[in-house]
């Protein structure tokens, strides 16, 4: 169709939302650390911030960018492009809340964008218009099967792993020697991960729905059938 000959208008798309998260983001931050140094008695509610409430509804437009720009084009090409928060993060943290950007920093985030280069100009372009029947087929392939038991399996594994070195750190102490030696690159890692796991599974959802919001529109309304 020719909403799927529009991929580049998704990556458009992907790169202002992923921009917009991270200005909200940054400006939840700035909004936080303005509230804590004042007295217990003077700081406000999140409502009751300015800066809180702009961020919030940056993220909020933000995610509404990512939801559209799925339907523009393959869920390949934008997952990886919306790597652009991460450049967007180190620039807004730098500006807006005055934090140092190492060279390491420097090194990293130019071979996130290296990449994301790479994958736009070389990545899968062609955007199919699936219908409701066409899902529910891919949803009860062996191979789906095989991944929902390996995300679980990876989640519960995670999770544990996460709490045990948390266990580690309230008994031995952040800064104990066995904590910092053996346990705390675990900690730091399990959840980060654990959280990109869960957060994957919402794009495939997400990008099943824009899937049936585009078809509807193109050809018919997929929204009829109790699947849905």
């Amino acid at each position: 169709g020719q909403i799927g000959s529009l991929w580049w208008v998704g990556v458009i798309m992907s790169i202002a939302a992923s921009i917009s998260s991270n200005i909200g983001v940054n400006t939840q931050k700035l909004s936080f650390l303005r509230e804590n140094v004042k007295s217990k008695d003077r700081q406000r509610s999140y409502i009751a911030q300015p800066y809180w409430l702009f961020g919030l509804l940056m993220i909020i437009a933000g995610s509404l960018g990512d939801f559209a720009a799925l339907g523009f084009a393959a869920q390949s090409l934008i997952a990886p492009v919306g790597g652009v928060a991460m450049i967007a993060n180190i620039f807004f943290a730098w500006i807006l809340l005055a934090e140092t950007v190492s060279f390491r920093d420097f090194i990293a985030t130019t071979l996130i964008f290296s990449g994301i280069v790479l994958i736009t100009i070389f990545g899968n372009k062609d955007e199919a218009c699936l219908e409701l029947a066409d899902l529910i087929d891919m949803y009860q392939r062996d191979a789906f099967y095989i991944y929902a038991v390996s995300v679980l399996f990876t989640c519960v594994f995670m999770y544990t792993i996460g709490n045990v070195a948390a266990g580690k750190r309230k008994s031995l102490g952040p800064s104990s020697k066995e904590y910092r030696r053996c346990w705390r690159k675990i900690h730091r890692f399990c959840f980060p991960c654990l959280s990109g796991v869960l957060g994957a599974q919402s794009v495939i959802f997400a990008k099943s729905l824009s899937e049936l919001i585009k078809y509807s529109f193109e050809v018919e309304n997929q929204f009829l059938n109790i699947e849905s």
